[in-house]
């Protein structure tokens, strides 16, 4: 089976992704695989609004550029997004919109979806009257999308059925005009596939606080930024399930130190935010860094500098988070790209933080946080144990000061939380001895220094090297960090299935998920690969400059992109076959 890629597209308020979202889940429920990508410009209303359903029964983690079915809610959809359509696609849209000119190697289907939607019981319904449209050009039943339009209003009196009645009015209407179609989508015709009760639809924001809460974080404070607010706000809905304090403060800068004080106070902590609110938090990071309190901190990129393009991605922070805060301090910064990866590098940020006392940063963006996968369910089952670190809970001699900052040769010293009896201490930003006291001796300086910057050796013993996706022998490596995975995934995919021994090209994917400090020997590890090259959603190649910084390796090829949107799974084979 081919893979379909379907894109709605409207105007801000025409309810584009709440139709997108039930479109995909009907997919999911048929037994196939999906990867939803939504686009929306930075106002409050209006702007064109894209969302794009790539479907596969095979793996599918990115968009293609060029889709196969339009459904245009309004003609500027039409304007807009023909130039974007594959070769024989088809574009559904009002009849009201008038004569549409003809364009070459594209079927127009007009179907009257306000007229049919008021016939229905409401205009607004015109989104319902579409998916049935499409949903008879590809031959499926309606039965799914039934089921999940109840599910969807069931707190709606009446609101569901009159759904139902307007998507069998969309599909009703293909039927009985197929005739006038050139060519009937059988691509996904209903067939028995495998069950899909083992399957989820889930963006990277949600992946993440999922994992926040099996890591028992126990306090979350976040300003809310586009694109982490989805973060906060799923939080705060599961408040009274889960015990969490979830709390909106006046800002980034009171976020980071409310929940530096929820750490020191002896809770798992963390905060969210995008670059412009981590530029906020930089005072606040260096604070952990001299006082040595974990705290988990996900920064979603977006497009900079300042407020840049607010809604849409890029991954221009790597050399932001790795030399945040002032001064130097031990701090790790980890990369996932894919939502089965964040729930797991979540929890282990959370171990990491308590077991090193010091900042972890995961670092996504807005792609890979507001995109939609297709989740395998047990993928939650995977728990990781709860790790700590030295929490001292009880001190028998009280005799002595407690040592808060003592000098250890792995650089981390016992804590005590507020209420352990002989565990006081000050917690001081300034240059301190062992106990907390200020101290400006040069030489308590240079020792708290290397006690400090010790745990970063002891760190790097923990970092894996990166993961290897694809066949282990091959020709070329596409090299790449985050939410770059998806795509460099799906294009070695493509590439390696091809059966002609002349374009037999050999591609595997060497995915980055622990950015900082980089692994132990991996100058070694990467000048066993035949040729590298480097896949970044940014202009100065940072994962590129910092490999070599740390290893003298330099990886000339480069496919670069920084214009906001994502790579295309076509942009990246393409390059590779020329």
């Amino acid at each position: 089976m081919n893979r379909l890629s379907i894109k709605i597209t409207g105007p801000a308020g025409f309810g584009i992704k709440v139709t997108g979202v039930m479109l995909a889940k009907i997919f999911i429920r048929k037994g196939l695989n999906v990867f939803a990508y939504t686009e929306y410009p930075s106002l409050i209303r209006g702007g064109h609004n894209i969302y794009q359903i790539d479907i596969s029964d095979k793996s599918v983690n990115s968009s293609k550029e060029k889709c196969d079915i339009l459904i245009a809610l309004d003609k500027k959809s039409i304007e807009v997004e023909s130039k974007n359509l594959s070769k024989n696609g088809i574009i559904l849209y009002d009849e009201n919109f008038g004569k549409i000119p003809a364009q070459k190697n594209i079927q127009f289907v007009a179907v009257p979806f306000v007229e049919l939607a008021k016939k229905a019981g409401e205009e607004i319904m015109k989104n319902t009257v579409a998916v049935g449209a499409l949903l008879g050009i590809l031959n499926l039943k309606l039965d799914e999308f039934n089921n999940i339009l109840k599910q969807e209003f069931k707190d709606k009196k009446g609101v569901g059925e009159k759904n139902i009645l307007a998507a069998n009015l969309g599909k009703e209407f293909i039927e009985k005009n197929k005739n006038k179609l050139n060519s009937t989508g059988s691509f996904v015709a209903d067939t028995k596939r495998p069950a899909p009760q083992d399957r989820l639809l889930l963006t990277g924001n949600q992946a993440t606080a999922l994992a926040t809460i099996a890591s028992q974080c126990q306090v979350y404070v976040a300003y809310p930024m586009t694109p982490a607010t989805d973060i906060l706000h799923i939080l705060e809905a599961k408040q009274k399930q889960t015990k969490m304090l979830v709390h909106q403060p006046e800002d980034e800068i009171a976020g980071i130190h409310f929940a530096l004080g929820a750490s020191f106070a002896g809770a798992r902590s963390a905060t969210g935010t995008s670059g412009g609110g981590f530029a906020l938090m930089n005072e606040g990071l260096s604070l952990a860094g001299m006082l040595e309190l974990p705290i988990v901190i996900f920064e979603v990129q977006r497009p900079g500098p300042a407020t840049g393009n607010p809604t849409w991605t890029e991954q221009g922070d790597l050399n932001f988070v790795i030399n945040s805060g002032h001064g130097e301090f031990p701090k790790i910064v980890l990369t996932p790209g894919a939502p089965e990866q964040i729930f797991s590098l979540v929890q282990r940020a959370f171990n990491l933080a308590d077991k090193f006392q010091t900042p972890v940063i995961v670092l996504t963006d807005k792609h890979l946080g507001e995109s939609s996968f297709t989740v395998l369910k047990n993928v939650f089952n995977k728990i990781e144990k709860i790790d700590r670190g030295k929490i001292i809970k009880e001190i028998k001699n009280t005799k002595n000061v407690f040592a808060r900052y003592k000098f250890e040769k792995d650089g981390v010293s016992w804590r005590a939380i507020p209420g352990v009896g002989g565990g006081e201490h000050i917690a001081n930003s300034d240059e301190h001895n062992e106990v907390g006291f200020s101290n400006e001796l040069s030489q308590v300086r240079k020792k708290m220094m290397d006690k400090r910057m010790n745990k970063l050796e002891e760190i790097r013993k923990e970092i894996p090297l990166p993961k290897i996706y694809g066949p282990k022998n091959a020709d070329t490596t596409l090299v790449c960090w985050g939410s770059t995975f998806g795509a460099c995934f799906d294009a070695i995919l493509e590439i390696n299935k091809s059966k002609v021994k002349s374009q037999k090209l050999k591609v595997n994917v060497l995915h980055f998920e622990f950015v900082w400090p980089l692994c132990k020997n991996l100058d070694k590890f990467l000048s066993k690969f035949k040729k590298l090259v480097l896949v970044e959603n940014n202009k100065t190649a940072q994962l590129g400059k910092l490999i070599q910084q740390e290893t003298g390796i330099e990886i000339k090829n480069k496919i670069l992109k920084y214009d906001s949107r994502p790579f295309w799974v076509e942009e990246i084979i393409s390059k590779l076959k020329k």
